[in-house]
Formats: C-alpha cells, sequence, structure tokens
C-alpha cells in the first residue's frame, strides 16, 4: 500500500507511514474512477489513489492568476505547470469501490463461501467497519448520514491495478461485481444500501436534459442508497443554494425546487380534473 498525505504529518502519522508516505495535493475526484486525483510533488506527476491521509489543519496557499498556463496553488510560493501530457488517459481504471450496509449477523457458513474469492486472479479487499455506540444514539435524519441505530457494520468491497488494458480491467471488476452480487443475500434490502464515500457509478448517474424534478426523480434511484430519506431534503437545499444546478458532477445532489415541485402537482391535478369531466361526460 502507498501511503499519500497532504503538509506536515509528522504530528497525524507514525513515524514508520512517514517513511512510506509522500506529499501530494488534491485536486478533487477522478472522473469514472473511484479515487482521489492528486499531484505528488516529489514525482512531479499526477496519480489516482484512495489511500490518503489528509491534513486539515494545512491549507493551501491561493493560487495565483492564470497566465495562459493551467497552474495549481501550492505552499509557498511554489507553482505547478500542467502539461497536457500530465493528464491520466480516460479510461476507467483502479481503484474501484462498492459499499453495503449490514442489519443481521452473516452466517459462518456463508463468509466460509465468501473467503475462497480471495484466491481468485484479480481479487481485491473486503473492509468491514464495526458500527453501533454513539452512532446509534444519533437519530438517522438528524445529519445527511442515515445509517445509524440497527446497522451493524458497513461493508467495503475494493479492487486496485495499475495495468490499463482491457484484460486486466475486465478481471478486476468480474471480481468485484461477482462478490458484491453473491452478497447481496446477506445485506441491507429496499433499497440496498451504499455508502456514500464509495461512490459507485454503477448505481446510476445524473442525466443533463429533462427538468429539474425529472432528474431528481433519476436521481432518486441511487440518491436514497446513499441518505434513505435525507437525499429528498438535501435537494431541495441544494434547491435554495443553486437552483440551476449548475454545480455538479455524475452523482451530485440535484436541485429540486419548491416551485417546480408545485407546477407538477398543479399539472397532475388538471390532467386528473380533465379525466374526471370526461368520464362524467360520456355518462350523460
Amino acid at each position: 500500500m502507498q501511503i499519500m498525505r497532504g503538509s506536515e504529518f509528522s504530528d497525524v502519522l507514525p513515524t514508520i507511514m512517514l517513511m512510506r508516505a509522500k506529499k501530494v495535493i488534491f485536486l478533487g475526484y477522478a472522473k469514472d474512477v473511484k479515487g482521489y486525483r492528486l499531484w505528488c510533488i516529489e514525482d512531479s506527476k499526477f496519480v489516482i489513489s484512495m489511500d490518503v491521509t489528509f491534513n486539515e489543519k494545512s491549507m493551501i496557499a491561493k493560487a495565483p492568476k492564470d497566465n495562459g498556463v493551467g497552474t495549481v496553488g501550492t505552499t509557498k510560493s511554489q507553482v505547478i505547470k500542467i502539461e497536457p501530457k500530465d493528464q491520466p488517459e480516460n479510461k476507467r481504471t483502479g481503484p474501484n469501490g462498492k459499499s453495503d450496509f449490514v442489519t443481521e449477523p452473516i452466517p459462518e457458513s456463508s463468509w466460509r463461501s465468501v473467503w475462497p474469492r480471495f484466491l481468485d486472479e484479480g481479487a481485491g479487499k473486503l473492509i468491514l467497519e464495526p458500527f453501533g455506540g454513539k452512532m446509534s444514539e444519533i437519530s438517522e435524519s438528524e445529519t445527511p448520514f442515515a445509517y445509524r441505530a440497527g446497522y451493524l457494520y458497513n461493508v467495503n468491497y475494493y479492487v486496485d491495478w495499475i495495468d490499463r488494458s482491457e484484460e486486466e480491467t475486465r478481471k478486476h471488476m468480474d471480481w468485484i461485481c461477482r462478490l458484491y452480487n453473491e452478497m447481496g443475500p446477506y445485506v441491507s434490502k429496499n433499497p440496498r444500501a451504499s455508502y456514500v464515500n464509495f461512490r459507485d457509478l454503477d448505481l446510476g448517474s445524473n442525466i443533463d436534459e429533462g427538468s429539474l424534478s425529472s432528474r431528481y426523480s433519476n436521481a432518486k434511484i441511487w440518491g436514497e442508497r446513499y441518505f434513505k430519506g435525507n437525499f429528498e431534503r438535501l435537494a431541495k437545499v441544494k434547491g435554495r443554494v443553486d437552483p440551476s444546478d449548475f454545480f455538479r458532477n455524475e452523482q451530485s445532489i440535484p436541485s429540486l425546487v419548491e416551485e417546480e415541485i408545485v407546477e407538477d402537482n398543479k399539472g397532475k391535478v388538471e390532467g386528473e380534473s380533465s379525466s374526471h369531466q370526461n368520464l362524467l361526460s360520456n355518462m350523460f
């Protein structure tokens, strides 16, 4: 495992981890890939990784004005020139992740059927994160994260690979999808919940066309798997601060504007009223 770090992490990471860590700058989320897009200062190149520890006490300096060449502000006055050749290829490569939530203990016999999967070629990792304690004392509607009381642990399925060939990509993706499907009977249902920090584009993605309400209806397919009943509330908040849904990505919260909801309901009522009138006229 290669550990990336922000700046000055001697007070955060153990010494043994600092020896293997590299200082990077967070640039955002990689497109069509599960991971953070980072600039490695030591190697002077872009990397995509999820093995990152952030130093939230350290802030990056304000970026200088654009002089025609793309720049990224760094600590002190350092400027990194980003050339087109440095950009990673636009292909779906590792890392890739999926997730589940467990509400009932999984039988030992079921786990025994899962373990052999980790001997397969292209096998990845299975991470179990326990819940309970203080988390269960917080109402599921108090924060966007809704998986509180009644959830035993979170399951993360993770694969990572470097070879960008189609064969290698298919091998790793087949492994994680097969394991995810086999775990289906043992995890949460209606909906099958997912952890938002393991963004899974296989669940669906935003559409660019149509009204805001139709975009919201499309996004509910995956949004409620991340946030349960909190998804609608988040969309309404987004509708207040960004009513045109300008800031978005494949699985960003869509904007749900109250006025459009009223108009949609008005159209439904008018349509029902018209059908009732036609029915009455045919009766007499």
